[in-house]
């Protein structure tokens, strides 16, 4: 994927949206127990309405003119004497280093945490999964630290990011009991908080009246230690509160603690909140025999239930190295392991170093040519040699090789029953050959515009050149391509330098009778810009998938897009809107690379990624690219969870097709190290999915309960209302509010368990499909058009129930003002909830999390067909069915580091059952009660123990007399 060289000019990754629902102390200390004579409704109703702590206000407290004086012994008994605050903030004295507290107790896993504004992967902070120390020992939980430095563990990459440098970040610890804290210690990471402030609630009333410590200048990354003053009175609720930032995306935290002595009355203390967490469920147990390992995949699976699974990699991996480019066969190590792991097709980035240019191609167009042999390009030490950037094709763009290695490769791999698939090359010459430049951004956003390089859309130069590229590939006979490069987006115009006659200009005004705007406003002549844009993207790509269906109409076109618009707020930036390209370009798979990232929705962000590609196309067609190791891509997976759990989250939601990247990292053909334990996870992992196939799982969907809508336009027109200018400087909290609702509302369907589809609420082509669903939510209505309102008319009417997030339809699909919002009488309609909270500052706050949920719920009411209840703890739950076999499929990953017990339930019609345990060991029949064939009544709710970071898919089959 070539993250090293991923270069997102506008760079601000976020936080996502986190909802950390039932966090562990929250849950475990403050909800009752389903007891075990409740039925399916009864329980579904009471997990949603467990009583919760009050609520907690982030109140501003006055402005503190002391600063703390340190004794010999690190207390700190003097609060801030004779201190002034000023605009230019002291230096804080370099402090004696604090004392450890031996044998400390940790008390934040036990506390409800939330923040604002809303942290996408908050849970982290308290998830006891704490950064390794220096030299690869993990450094002791529950004491103080030395201050050394030390580093994230990035196989768990467990940490926090607040997306702006603003002084508004707060994230508040409220306690299961009232508490006295002796000390506190937190982990950052290079971007990190350097001044803050941390208060204390004494009265229960949220309102922080307690100053505990205020520290300057004294932030660093690395461990941070502080003692906190020893006549403190016990605490409601802890805040911790940021002064001053240091790098983009900062705070940047791995792990907070609050620590207690372990004297008597505290080991009481943790003994009881211990024992409150583990407590679950008193439902039956489901129990399962031994585990029958896997045998040879079925062979009569046809090809249309079969999920396709691809290895990605580059060229030279599964070339023969011990032979000439000319004469060279497939690697015979890399052939044995792609058989082993069944995958069906390879993914390739392409390129290759011939030893001679003697049969090295150079393009006859004097446009290509001139731009390959630029002086800019012969000063880049990589690309001085032409041979450099050669292409294993003969090509009239590119420099090529004379024999067609594509066509040679595509036909080995046809003859071993493999597809080949081919990302074509960027920031080659002819093109820029500076990453993230040309073709990605328009010659004139970065620096004056290049007369060799105009206009990316409408220019004439990218896309005819780009068209070559595809059709020669396609005539080498490959199965699949991309139409575009890796990680691909198109940066807008700068409008202060765009060009008198770039012809954007020209076409612009034809479109909407309007001159391109003189700059970055919030108008409609503006918004009207940005569509254009979008709609200018998505026609490029149109073009791109019209030249490789013309070569060959077989071919299946896909994309590997930048998640860039996903991760940050500015996406307006990045010219992508997903439902116009998924709508207009025709792709048959639109696609990108949800990694891993602890800075936005940890392991949520994959079927997030998958939801939002999902939802962007007619068809619902994606293919998703997840990474197959960690950190660097060489650090090895230290359990199946990293690998098995997050293949089988994009699964649950309905997802096809899932390629592995990075195939030399997992796969032992290479010189970087012994087979990455990941080789075996993903061997097991596929086995077990092989094994499902012709149980119908590929042909089963999302449960028609939820339906949930994306509105697109609402959140670039209220970021561009809250900060016009598209940049980092002084980015406002405020300006990603469309942002964190949608985030905040998908989180709190994914970790509760909620199956549902996404739509946007911009394409009513689609959107009309909400009429097949029993509740549609939507969370941040900002912007509407009057045929979405219309179709929304239409479901309220038909018996659709509506639950309705925040805003209102304020504006139409323009951005234009309503005489009154559009969606301000349909909430007075029978079937229909508003809810009003704003989710950017309490989308964390556990008690609105939970009237959320219990709104979707009373909507569901005895409609639901699935329920599920996780008791705070980090478990993903999904449900698919195959509508011609009634088969069911229940896949869960438990995330948790410990053993976790759930409580699930099925309503199915009256009749006898059998439930069967997929897992990467095996398949395992179950039992309840004694009884291996069950009953409706016996699914309506039962429990479940999951081992730790354990992935699973039951399987309840209909024994039809």
């Amino acid at each position: 994927m070539k993250k090293e060289n991923f270069k997102v000019t506008v760079s601000l990754f976020v936080k996502g949206a986190s909802l950390l629902l039932m966090l562990i102390g929250l849950n475990l200390m403050s909800a009752t127990p389903v007891s075990g004579g409740d039925d399916f409704d009864q329980a579904f109703s009471k997990s949603a309405k467990r009583k919760q702590p009050a609520q907690q206000k982030a109140t501003s407290t006055a402005k503190i003119k002391a600063k703390p004086k340190v004794n010999a012994s690190g207390d700190f008994d003097q609060a801030f004497a004779g201190y002034k605050a000023s605009k230019k903030q002291p230096q804080t004295k370099a402090v004696a280093k604090p004392k450890a507290i031996s044998n400390a107790i940790n008390i934040a896993p036990y506390t409800a945490i939330s923040s604002n504004p809303y942290c996408g992967t908050l849970q982290y902070l308290i998830d006891g999964e704490v950064p390794k120390a220096k030299g690869g020992k993990m450094a002791e939980s529950g004491a103080f630290f030395e201050m050394s430095e030390t580093q994230s563990d990035g196989n768990i990459a467990t940490y926090s990011c607040f997306p702006t440098r603003s002084t508004q970040e707060k994230i508040m610890f409220s306690l299961p009991e009232p508490t006295k804290i002796d000390g506190i210690s937190f982990f950052q990471r290079a971007a990190y908080c350097e001044s803050y402030k941390i208060t204390g609630d004494t009265t229960g009333d949220g309102k922080f009246d307690k100053l505990l410590l205020q520290r300057y200048e004294t932030g660093k990354p690395g461990w941070n230690a502080e003692l906190l003053p020893k006549k403190l009175p016990k605490l409601y609720a802890l805040k911790f509160a940021v002064i001053k930032a240091k790098g983009r995306s900062a705070p940047q935290i791995a792990e907070f603690q609050l620590l207690i002595k372990k004297n008597p009355d505290n080991k009481t203390l943790a003994a009881k909140w211990q024992h409150q967490a583990a407590i679950a469920s008193s439902k039956q147990e489901l129990k399962f025999s031994a585990p029958v390992k896997f045998g040879a995949n079925p062979s009569n699976v046809n090809q249309t239930d079969k999920y396709q699974f691809g290895a990605v990699g580059s060229l030279w991996m599964f070339l023969d190295q011990t032979r000439p480019y000319e004469d060279r066969g497939l690697n015979p190590a890399a052939m044995d392991a792609l058989k082993d792991l069944t995958m069906d097709r390879v993914r390739l980035f392409i390129g290759l170093k011939p030893k001679s240019m003697a049969k090295v191609t150079i393009p006859k167009a004097e446009k290509y040519r001139k731009n390959i042999f630029h002086p800019k390009v012969q000063k880049n030490k990589r690309y001085a040699k032409i041979g450099s950037s050669c292409m294993p094709w003969p090509s009239k763009v590119l420099v090529g090789y004379q024999d067609n290695i594509i066509k040679r490769a595509a036909g080995d791999f046809k003859k071993n029953g493999l597809g080949l698939g081919i990302i074509p090359p960027r920031n080659l010459p002819p093109f820029d050959v500076r990453s993230g430049w040309y073709p990605m951004a328009q010659p004139d956003r970065h620096e004056q515009p290049d007369p060799r390089f105009p206009c990316v859309w409408h220019g004439g130069y990218w896309e005819p050149a780009f068209s070559q590229i595809i059709k020669e590939i396609v005539d080498s006979n490959v199965t699949s391509l991309d139409i575009t490069p890796d990680e691909f987006y198109i940066e807008n115009h700068n409008l202060q330098r765009m060009p008198k006659d770039d012809p954007c200009r020209k076409i612009f005004k034809k479109t909407y009778g309007i001159e391109v705007p003189k700059k970055v406003a919030d108008n409609e002549d503006y918004r009207k810009w940005l569509l254009f844009g979008y709609n200018s993207t998505a026609g490029t790509f149109k073009s791109f998938v019209d030249s490789a269906k013309k070569a060959n109409p077989a071919v299946i076109t896909e994309t590997n897009l930048s998640v860039a618009p996903l991760l940050v707020y500015n996406s307006p930036t990045f010219s992508l809107a997903l439902d116009i390209v998924g709508h207009r370009s025709g792709i048959d798979l639109l696609g990108a690379d949800p990694y891993f990232r602890a800075d936005t929705l940890g392991h949520y962000q994959m079927p997030k990624t998958a939801a939002l590609y999902q939802g962007a196309t007619p068809t619902r067609k994606t293919v998703m690219m997840l990474q197959a190791v960690c950190g660097d891509f060489r650090t090895p997976f230290s359990n199946p969870v990293w690998a098995a759990g997050t293949a089988t989250s994009i699964l649950m939601r309905g997802v096809h097709d899932i390629d592995f990247y990075r195939f030399n990292y997992y796969a032992n053909i290479s010189p970087h190290g012994d087979q990455n334990p990941a080789y075996k996870f993903y061997k097991n992992w596929i086995k077990m999915v092989r094994a499902l196939e012709p149980l119908g799982m590929k042909k089963a969907t999302v449960p028609k309960d939820i339906a949930m809508l994306y509105a697109r336009a609402g959140n670039d027109w209220w970021e561009l209302k809250e900060k016009a200018e598209y940049n980092f400087k002084n980015y406002p909290n405020s300006a990603m509010a469309g942002y964190a609702h949608h985030d905040a509302v998908m989180k709190m369907l994914f970790s509760n368990g909620r199956p549902f589809d996404l739509y946007y609420l911009d394409q009513p082509a689609t959107l009309k499909n909400i009429l097949k669903y029993k509740v549609v939510i939507i969370p941040f209505a900002y912007s509407i058009s009057q045929a979405a309102y219309k179709i929304l008319q239409t479901a309220q009417q038909q018996g659709v129930r509506i639950l309705i997030v925040n805003q209102l339809g304020e504006t139409n699909e323009l951005g234009t003002a309503y005489s009154k919002p559009l969606l301000k009488d349909l909430i007075k309609l029978p079937g229909v909830k508003y809810m009003g909270k704003d989710l950017l500052t309490h989308g964390t706050d556990p008690k609105v999390q939970r009237e959320l949920l219990a709104d979707l719920d009373i909507l569901l009411g005895k409609d639901k067909s699935f329920f599920v209840a996780t008791y705070g703890k980090d478990v993903e739950v999904g449900m698919l069915k195959n509508s011609k076999n009634d088969n069911i499929f229940i896949p869960i990953v438990n995330w948790h580091n410990q053993p976790t017990v759930i409580d699930l339930g099925l309503k199915l019609p009256s009749g006898n059952y059998e439930l069967l345990r997929y897992s990467l060991d095996g398949i395992s029949k179950s039992q309840l009660n004694g009884k291996q064939i069950l009953s409706a009544e016996d699914l309506r709710n039962f429990k479940i123990k999951l081992p730790k970071h354990n992935t699973i898919i039951l399987v309840v089959k209909n024994r039809k007399k």
